[in-house]
């Protein structure tokens, strides 16, 4: 702890915290063990310091890289003033490339699971089989905005700033495939509360 200031530096913070506390105080984080080899499951209840020990890796680095993850700041961006063509660029590049990072690291994992676990509980094997029915349907969701709904979009942006006439899309109306996605941004939410039931 720093006498001066009263508060608890950020490297004994993590030094004194075990993988897996770490992962649950900021599933973020699991992303840096991921990339190092370090496991945050099965074998989580190590202290920080002891796991990169035994894997020969420099713990400094490690919460280098934590520290950098844990003080990014979220953006408050006024999000309703941005144009549409802007906005979708940042929900790919941020959201949409977040999602596709981290599905199949969490999909390992939810499999690694159910495989050591799942004789005796179950429930891990039903949560495995929801979240990669679910990680398939967001894949299927993801393309479908970005292959069709998104550039549709920018397309009428593009249109409206020359005042021209836009060709009308095979799927008739923006409406449709919004209203679909809608739907599926629903069933989604309503699948990932009934993993995290069975959690």
């Amino acid at each position: 702890m720093d006498k001066t200031t009263g508060r608890t530096d950020d490297k004994s913070l993590f030094e004194n915290m075990t993988v897996k506390e770490i992962v649950t105080n900021n599933f973020r984080t699991a992303a840096v063990f991921e990339k190092h080899g370090l496991d945050f499951c099965c074998r989580g209840n190590k202290l920080l310091i002891t796991a990169c020990e035994e894997k020969g890796i420099n713990a400094d680095k490690i919460i280098e890289e934590l520290k950098t993850l844990t003080t990014q700041k979220i953006r408050n961006e006024s999000y309703d003033e941005w144009t549409l063509d802007l906005l979708i660029d940042y929900i790919i590049q941020n959201h949409h490339s977040y999602v596709k990072e981290m599905m199949p690291i969490i999909s390992v994992h939810t499999q690694k699971i159910a495989s050591v676990h799942g004789t005796n509980h179950a429930e891990v094997i039903e949560r495995e089989k929801k979240f990669a029915g679910v990680s398939q349907e967001f894949r299927q969701h993801l393309f479908k905005e970005e292959d069709i709904l998104f550039p549709y979009i920018k397309q009428l942006v593009q249109v409206n700033s020359r005042h021209a006439k836009a060709e009308a899309p095979f799927f008739g109306t923006v409406k449709n495939p919004i209203k679909s996605m809608m739907a599926e941004h629903e069933n989604a939410g309503d699948e990932f509360y009934e993993i995290r039931n069975l959690s």
